[in-house]
């Protein structure tokens, strides 16, 4: 019995380092080289060996005859203990009951944390589970073989809580040096997988590794503290891992449903550390072999650091917290010291912070613009800037489908997926499917505008909040203006909800002649163009349902006509497992006969076998596939049961019913519902010939999970780009079967502009010759040619189309100076001295001609203008 704490020990060590080989083995081996199937009967085989091992060893004992022990010893041993130390027992059981659930809500804590800096993918859960369980092991193997033949005292338990308890404590202003330390080691030591994965040990082993190595000598301390007899060992160790397994599912349940959600990260750390600190203090006082004065003096020394520690730790600055420095260290690589990385962390507003079910989300804005993005764990996943490919998730299969009445769409974002599936009349249900929780707030950011209004003019009386009527997002263009805008008196700012027409500004800046507040309106006006959510989710037909999108559609006895799918990248853990076959074949059975699916996909980032293989693994899925390209590096795969096609005169009964349509086309630069097609880039064919030889990711073999992580930093658009040019297509097949049901001037001049907006800017220059051949004095031809020619930086050749649209009228003269700041200085005095020849009066070219005079040293023309 005077080894019994050593040989726990060693057997809690050993047991527990064989949990870690085999969490490394399944997270970094077994799994990505077998799979899922292969990897579990593996598990069982070692199984079924350890048990041949345990019958074969048992025989070999059975030979030998224990040594006899008198019954009368036994028994006045067992009643020697009954008789002793029950309370005490009971305190050393309900102690490490809390402990084991101290312990997971550090786990929860510390794995939330981490994510924003070591990222999500399956190796970082892995690597941070690995580090978990070796300091585990480790701490048993120090108390075995240091502390095992001592006395078990419960002051010894009571310290080590407590140190366990300070050393997390420790880790919370350790988390804030974590991003830029992640930096310097990775730009020190280059930035390879290999180099990526030791980081994520060492970041995890510097926040995990003391604590949980103190966590680790608490078993066979307690299970020596509460065995008071060689007789009782079974029952002894079983109560105290059993109190302590308890604890543990306990605080793991409580560290991610409760905790984190409403405390946040860092007070749900505060709130185990006080755990542990309160546990240690609780310990001491009850140890009877301590003297009275010390162990009351610690235990209340104690106490009061628990009340004072959550009073007076900093929080954490979210700017550093969501820096992203998994995705975005090149951002930060040409910065020399961490102040200035600092700046950099800090240079946006952070408008939302949450620490959610599942992700930290937070809202930020550009300063000195109303530019604004959401970020998920760091990495951003939304903005205005992404509006062409959230909004084009859902019109382009709606409007191959433009009778659907019931639709689905994973993910609600920055909510413009949602919206332009409500924008459509025939849809009577649309469900939202959303994990996060705290996604639905972040959403709202994007459903309104605001300026800074010092006070209102007199005469003007807006509400305090909106007072619009829930309603279909369709009918939201008809609204009152004055029911979407609002002043907040207390924080001096003017609010607008949705998108604001023209119409609505001209009502708005005619309620006052105030200089200050027209400008005001027409601020707002500007943000307010970019608020495309337009209070998705109070329209009546919007259902947003907080759960796990696969599983979802996998129960659900529904059926769709419309499902459409925004995930975030396939590195992230568990996001990969829907763009698998086993998900696209639930999808298939989930879409009615007529039904469309579409799901947008990257080129970033992803290894040219791994972009090749979603492809392939898509086409194996749907036996009708096609793929549009919305920016040049951002796609949408479109599959289906049956053939689909763009119906022109459909499409375009939908677009002129339906003044939201028009207005969102308009802000992506489309001038009517034909321009969408030109978005198409693949057929089937050239899915299958582009995907050959590739392989399929699936739900047993996890391909693309454990992939993906690889090429994270890395610069594949262009490459990937390069290698899927030969196979796109140059226009759908439905156009080549048969003339265009518009003018072919037109035909040219609107896949011109879908062109444009997906920056494939050479074919659209192809198409806009072809429209000008067609229809040379047509000034939309040449403005829109003059406008990729300068973002291509091609300022004289730019200039010749501005003015062969000047030519055709004054009345181009606006859009022309739009873009005067584009033009190189000899163009752009060439273009001002037209508009001035042409008779135009606005100030514009006049000041552009001083300034060029100006910067060319000629004082007196620049005087002169």
């Amino acid at each position: 019995f005077a080894q019994f704490g050593r040989r726990v020990g060693d057997l809690y060590a050993t047991n527990t380092l064989g949990a870690v080989i085999g969490c490394a083995a399944g997270g970094f081996v077994l799994i990505p080289t077998l799979g899922m199937r292969a990897t579990v009967f593996v598990a069982a085989g070692v199984n079924l060996v350890i048990a041949v091992l345990i019958l074969i060893v048992d025989r070999v004992r059975g030979k030998i005859q224990p040594e006899a022990v008198p019954e009368a010893a036994a028994e006045d041993t067992q009643a020697s203990e009954a008789s002793g130390v029950s309370m005490l027992r009971w305190v050393v059981l309900v102690c490490f009951g809390l402990s084991g659930f101290a312990s997971l809500v550090y786990e929860n804590a510390w794995t939330r944390a981490l994510t924003l800096v070591i990222g999500s993918s399956i190796y970082s859960f892995s690597t941070m589970l690995v580090t978990f369980l070796i300091g585990l092991a480790l701490g048993g193997f120090i108390y075995a073989h240091f502390l095992g033949q001592r006395e078990a005292r419960l002051s010894t338990f009571g310290l080590i809580e407590l140190w366990v308890g300070l050393s997390a404590l420790a880790t919370i202003p350790l988390f804030e040096r974590l991003p830029l330390i992640f930096l310097r080691l990775l730009h020190g030591f280059g930035d390879t997988f290999s180099v990526f994965l030791s980081l994520q040990i060492f970041l995890s082993a510097l926040v995990m590794f003391l604590p949980t190595v103190l966590l680790g000598m608490t078993f066979p301390l307690v299970a020596r503290l509460f065995t008071q007899s060689i007789y009782r060992v079974g029952s002894g160790v079983g109560s105290s891992y059993a109190a302590n397994t308890v604890g543990a599912v306990l605080g793991a349940f409580a560290g991610g449903f409760i905790l984190i959600p409403h405390l946040g990260v860092q007070n749900t750390i505060l709130f185990a550390v006080v755990m542990n600190l309160l546990i240690g203090a609780w310990l001491v006082l009850t140890d009877p072999r301590l003297s009275p004065a010390p162990r009351y003096a610690l235990g209340v020394a104690v106490v009061v650091l628990a009340v004072i520690v959550p009073v007076k730790i900093r929080g954490w600055d979210p700017h550093v917290l969501t820096s992203g420095v998994t995705i975005y260290a090149d951002r930060y690589e040409s910065v020399p010291t961490n102040s200035l990385r600092l700046e950099e962390m800090k240079r946006d507003d952070v408008l939302y912070y949450r620490e959610g079910l599942t992700t930290t989300v937070s809202v930020h804005r550009i300063p000195g613009s109303e530019y604004i993005y959401f970020k998920s764990n760091g990495k951003i996943d939304g903005s205005y800037g992404d509006a062409l490919s959230q909004l084009m998730t859902s019109y382009i299969p709606m409007l191959l489908h433009p009778k659907a009445e019931v639709a689905l769409t994973i993910g609600l974002g920055s909510g413009m997926s949602a919206k332009a599936l409500a924008t459509f009349k025939s849809l009577k249900e649309i469900e939202v499917i959303e994990i996060e929780p705290a996604m639905i707030e972040a959403s709202q950011f994007f459903d309104r505008a605001w300026v800074k209004v010092e006070k209102l003019p007199p005469g003007i009386n807006f509400p305090s909040r909106p007072t619009v009527r829930p309603r279909p997002v369709y009918d939201s263009v008809n609204d009152d203006p004055m029911t979407r805008i609002w002043y907040d008196a207390e924080t001096k700012t003017l609010y607008y909800k949705g998108v604001m027409e023209p119409e609505a500004r001209a009502k708005l800046i005619n309620l006052s002649e105030d200089l200050d507040y027209r400008g005001a309106i027409d601020r707002l006006y500007r943000n307010a163009r970019q608020s495309r959510h337009s209070s998705v989710l109070e329209d009546p037909r919007v259902r947003v349902i907080p759960t796990d999108g696969r599983n979802y559609i996998l129960a659900t006895p529904k059926y769709y006509d419309v499902i459409t799918a925004e995930p975030s990248n396939p590195w992230i853990a568990g996001i990969a497992n829907l763009y698998t076959r086993e998900f696209y074949q639930v999808i298939r059975s989930k879409i009615k006969d007529d039904g469309i699916f579409a799901q947008w996909f990257h080129n970033y980032s992803m290894s040219p076998d791994d972009f090749r293989m979603v492809f392939r693994t898509f086409a194996e899925a749907f036996p009708y596939v096609s793929l549009w390209s919305m920016k040049e590096s951002d796609f949408l795969l479109i599959g289906s049961k049956q053939e689909h096609s763009f119906d022109y005169a459909a499409a375009k009964a939908v677009y002129d019913d339906n003044k939201m349509l028009r207005s969102d086309l308009e802000y992506l630069g489309l001038s009517d519902v034909y321009a969408v097609q030109g978005f198409y880039r693949m057929n089937r064919d050239g899915f299958l010939a582009f995907a050959k030889g590739a392989s399929i990711n699936t739900d047993d073999g996890a391909e693309l999970e454990f992939s993906a992580p690889k090429n994270l930093r890395r610069s594949t658009t262009e490459l990937n780009r390069r290698i899927m040019t030969p196979f796109l297509a140059d226009s759908p097949p439905w156009l080549k079967s048969k003339p265009p049901p518009i003018p072919r001037a037109e035909h040219h001049y609107y896949l011109a502009q879908a062109y444009a907006a997906s920056v494939a800017r050479n074919r659209a220059l192809a198409q806009l010759d072809e429209a000008i051949k067609l229809d040379p004095k047509n000034p939309k031809f040449r403005l829109l040619k003059m406008k990729i020619l300068l973002e291509q930086d091609k300022s004289a050749e730019g200039a010749k189309e501005a003015l062969a649209a000047l030519a055709q009228g004054a009345e181009h003269i606006p859009e022309v100076l739009a873009m005067s700041d584009e033009f190189y200085l000899p163009e752009a005095k060439m273009v001002y001295q037209k508009t001035i020849e042409m008779g135009h009066k606005e100030v514009l070219p006049y000041l552009g001609l001083g300034n060029i005079a100006l910067h060319s040293g000629d004082l007196a023309e620049a005087e002169k203008w």
